[in-house]
């Protein structure tokens, strides 16, 4: 034990001889420690100046002389730290007894606030933190908490440092710096209030330089130094007050230029000081600047992750109020010797006013990318903030030090002393907030993601195949449109091997800047069925939206709900709900639902699936639907059940609409007085305008598409209107998009007027590739099913946005997109099914790839299937296991399967990698360009990697073909680079 003026008033109320120097300086003062609990955890110093004592302060360098007196050998360890060193002892041989855990965790993304495993399956331990790239990998150093349970008085296990390559997955290493059990007066005892490790390397001497915080009495900096970043380091400096200061939290920054290092650290709890280390980063040559002056706590800025961006230097901080999250603060300044100007809290959207319940405790680059990534720590994931409670702990901390300003009642003071606060907080299941910075006019912003990809390969080197959302998404029907600098994808909301269509019960959102299309954003829930109030809380699905900007700046959600909510108890009796938001992905609210001029809902025609567009200030909608007789398994003349149809080319539109008549009283629950009432048959696409309210009909229905059966005789014959309305205007022309009476095809029509003259174009896209190059129906190279998706341009490109089907079912379906050109006459032609999508191009023949992604996926024998799963021996892509990271692959793969991938870039000789299992005896036959590479064979039933090389060039497809008497199933495919053969 040091005796000082440093050390805790509990420690020395262990001692007599302590107790009596105490009292003979400040008589009195012990009871009042005696009777706080939380005084007991301040230092002797810290007593006497929040005191307040007139005397006290110059009392202090007698009362230190003093007690540094009592510094003898009998007194090195005081009782209770030789109970410490006892249970520290303990734990340290239960953990060397623990068996190593095999690496088996994966994952593909990082889950912000829920708990980040290791390699092995455990905690990432290494809060506080920082990363430090050095030749192509990360390391991830920061605080051991893994035995801080709030009780057995650890507060650090020494420093522990991971590994990563992609940001995700983490590899203990083990100990950075490791705990010093025996030792209380070591900086490494567990006991002592070790925090926020943050390492810089010096050019100039080519060491490894860590300063780390010890709070608590000390408040103040060790620092060590290494040859190597893992060590092992040795300290420098201990107890190291830079300029006299107590020193809070810090970080340190390099500047890129001109090598100097620089330390900012929260300076007696009354400024953000800057000053300017020496040249080898072993100590602070002096103070340069002040930012934040002259706050108290909880204003008091502390936490300081320093980064440059975009030739700006930005620091982000956080209040003072322990582990007890609190609203952070950004500021920026033109050098990092300069004084930072507040630009306000980071966080967007952050109702708990809590920094999403975190503190950050660093910012750093991804390598060769624009990326930036704010670390954080949830310290206390049990006890959760929200805006009272944040309100709460800003005026009682606030009330200490200015009690004319801030007040607190008695009961508030209470409820915040008996909540988690420092000296008890279970940091041991603490969690991490890792969030993508970005910046908007020269602002950096977080805003709350569930999961995100971080870019690990550089902004240029990052792909995106298909389906670009993640493989546990599916979002069908989905209507793509730019908003600002980013494009948002609204659709429908299916689960994965859901068992009905739409099954989530809610719209979720997904964005991405224009000018990165890998780096998709999800932006959360944007509505639930529940809150629409005609659901009256039963079963509800939420189907095919579409969002529009109306003239007052907000934006319009139009969408259908099933559950026979509608005046008559049926989906297609059901007028269009209406939701507004202020931004295009928050939180929408319901408006009402599309109405005529007298208040009572519009249900002219039928009221599916609604596209809406602001055509210069004036709000259009679009709906409809239709029987197609694909989509209800009528093929070939004969009905469902095998009954022959009439030959509807030779009937009059009046004789089609009398036997319409029937099916559609059934199907539509409309009398046959109110269907023959309405001009056209009910079945087709419409248009109609809305008012500025975005609700009520101010213009005549007009019938722009007609359904298959009215499609006779005209362009659209053959490709009549079935579902899935979408709008656009593209250089003055109208451009309706839906899905026509094959149901598997999105086709297109035009016209210089938004309500009529529509002309058939062509087909967009067609979920199996039926159409493209004159491909029939029964060659598919897909199983089919309905499609729905629009066209949008996005940073110099179209594309056409359309789902795929997974799971056997028409029920799990995923988003897609493939890059398409509009001709000079406006035409465009049909877009092919890709692996590559939204890539800007080929993909790479390097790296491992989820066979998922497969284009092509056939037996040659490939249905089309609606509204059910299909009960077909076909392969197919499913999941096993529950959650989102879970293995997803191709199964039931047959003799006679082909699966393609489409299309990958080759520039030099591979080996390709097959991870397969199968039942009996079968082998893959790999080809490029139809050109035969080589064999896999199958013969395990456990998941095995077999590979072969691969001889191609340039851009082509990758074909693998099955043959075989058994089953199998494919999980990935991998490049690696062929490794040269020697000379001999």
């Amino acid at each position: 034990m040091i005796y000082n003026i440093s050390m805790r008033i509990g420690y020395l109320l262990e001692n007599e001889e302590a107790v009596a120097v105490f009292d003979q300086f400040l008589p009195g003062m012990r009871k009042m420690a005696e009777s706080n609990p939380q005084a007991k955890q301040l230092s002797v110093e810290q007593l006497v100046r929040y005191s307040r004592l007139p005397q006290g302060r110059e009392l202090l360098p007698k009362l230190d002389a003093a007690l540094a007196a009592l510094n003898t050998p009998e007194n090195a360890v005081s009782p209770s730290e030789a109970k410490q060193i006892e249970r520290f002892l303990a734990l340290d041989a239960a953990d060397r007894e623990k068996v190593p855990a095999p690496e088996t965790h994966h994952q593909d993304a990082v889950y912000p606030g829920q708990p980040w495993l290791d390699t092995k399956g455990e905690r990432i331990q290494a809060h506080g933190g920082a990363v430090f790239f050095e030749d192509g990998v990360y390391y991830w150093y920061g605080e051991n908490k893994e035995h801080t349970d709030g009780e057995n008085g650890v507060w650090t296990w020494g420093i522990k440092v991971y590994s990563s390559t992609d940001l995700c997955n983490w590899t203990d290493l083990g100990f950075l710096i490791p705990p010093v059990l025996d030792d209380p007066n070591s900086a490494l005892f567990p006991a002592k209030h070790v925090d926020r490790p943050h390492i810089l390397k010096c050019e100039k001497t080519g060491k490894y330089v860590c300063w780390i915080k010890l709070s608590g009495p000390e408040a103040a900096f060790t620092v060590w130094q290494a040859d190597r970043l893992r060590g092992p380091y040795k300290m420098v400096e201990n107890l190291y007050n830079p300029g006299g200061h107590k020193a809070g939290d810090f970080d340190l920054i390099a500047d890129g230029e001109t090598g100097k290092g620089y330390l900012y650290f929260d300076a007696d709890h009354s400024a953000m000081v800057c000053m300017e280390l020496t040249e080898d980063y072993l100590h602070a040559a002096g103070e340069v600047a002040r930012s934040y002056p002259d706050l108290h706590p909880p204003f008091t800025r502390e936490g300081p992750a320093l980064f440059e961006a975009n030739g700006k230097k930005y620091m982000l901080t956080s209040g003072m109020t322990g582990y007890i999250p609190n609203r952070s603060d950004s500021a920026a300044a033109d050098t990092w010797d300069g004084v930072f100007t507040s630009l306000g809290d980071p966080h967007v959207d952050d109702a708990s006013r809590a920094s999403f319940n975190s503190q950050i405790s660093k910012v750093f680059r991804v390598e060769g990318t624009n990326q930036w990534i704010a670390m954080a720590d949830r310290w206390v994931p049990e006890y959760r903030v929200d805006a009272r409670i944040a309100d709460l702990f800003t005026r009682v901390v606030a009330s200490t030090y200015d009690p004319e300003h801030y007040r607190a009642a008695d009961n508030e003071r209470k409820e915040m002393y008996a909540a988690n606060v420092l000296e008890t907080a279970r940091t041991e299941i603490a969690d991490y907030v890792w969030l993508p910075i970005e910046f908007d006019g020269g602002l950096p912003r977080l805003r709350w993601r569930d999961e995100w990809r971080p870019k690990t390969g550089g902004c240029d080197n990052i792909q995106v195949f298909n389906p670009f959302l993640p493989l546990w998404e599916y979002i069908p029907d989905g209507e793509p449109h730019v908003f600002g600098d980013r494009l948002y994808l609204f659709g429908s909301h299916d689960l994965e091997g859901g068992e009905h269509y739409c099954a989530a019960g809610n719209y979720v959102g997904w964005s991405a800047p224009v000018d990165d299309l890998s780096d998709w954003r999800y932006e959360g829930v944007l509505y639930e069925a529940r809150q629409e109030p005609r659901a009256r809380g039963n079963f509800a699905d939420l189907y095919a939206p579409d969002v529009v900007r109306g003239n007052d700046g907000r934006y319009y959600l139009y969408y259908c709900i099933s559950g026979g909510i509608g005046s008559t108890g049926d989906d297609h009796n059901t007028p269009i709900g209406v939701a507004v938001c202020d931004t295009p992905a928050g939180k929408y609210e319901y408006l009402g639902f599309v109405r005529n001029p007298d208040g009572s809902p519009y249900l002219r025609y039928l009221p599916g699936d609604p596209a809406v567009i602001n055509d210069d200030g004036v709000i259009r909608l679009y709906h409809g639907w239709a029987l197609s007789t694909v989509a209800s398994g009528a093929h070939g003349g004969r009905g469902r059940n095998g009954q022959k149809l009439p030959d509807f080319r030779k009937m009059s539109k009046d004789q089609l609409r009398q036997f319409l008549l029937g099916a559609e009283q059934m199907l539509f629950h409309r009398t046959r007085e109110q269907l023959l009432s309405e001009p056209e048959d009910v079945m087709g696409a419409n248009h109609v305008t809305l008012a500025d309210d975005m609700l009520t009909v101010t213009s005549e229905t007009r019938r722009i598409v007609p359904s298959q059966f009215m499609a006779l005789g005209t362009s659209f014959e053959g490709h009549g209107f079935y579902e899935a309305s979408s709008i656009r205007k593209i250089n003055g022309t109208y451009y309706f998009i839906y899905s026509d009476e094959n149901s598997n095809m999105l086709s297109y029509a035009t016209s210089q007027y938004p309500d009529r003259d529509f002309v058939y174009r062509g087909i967009l896209q067609s979920n199996g590739d039926v159409g493209l190059d004159g491909r029939k129906g029964e060659d598919r190279l897909n199983m089919t099913a309905n499609n729905h998706g629009s066209l949008e341009y996005v940073n110099g490109q179209w594309y056409i946005f359309y789902h795929r089907h997974t799971h056997n079912s028409t029920y799990s379906r995923q988003a897609c997109a493939e890059p398409v050109t509009i001709a000079p006459d406006g035409s465009i032609a049909q877009a092919e099914c890709t692996s590559c999508g939204l890539n800007g191009g080929p993909l790479r023949a390097e790296g491992e790839y989820p066979a998922v992604i497969a284009c092509n996926i056939t037996n040659g024998k490939m249905p089309h299937a609606t509204n059910r799963v299909v009960n077909a021996d076909i392969p197919y892509i499913t999941h096993s296991g529950e959650g989102r990271n879970v293995e997803r692959y191709i199964t039931n793969i047959k003799n006679g399967t082909r699966i393609v991938f489409k299309y990958f870039a080759f520039e030099s000789p591979v080996k390709l990698t097959l991870i397969l299992r199968g039942k009996d005896r079968g082998h893959f036959t790999v080809l490029t360009e139809g050109q035969e590479q080589g064999c896999a064979a199958v013969s395990e039933s456990t998941w095995q990697e077999v590979a072969l090389d691969l001889c191609a060039e340039g851009v082509c497809p990758l074909e693998l073909q099955y043959e075989g008497d058994g089953r199998a199933e494919l999980l990935a495919i991998r490049f690696d680079q062929k490794q040269e053969e020697p000379i001999v």
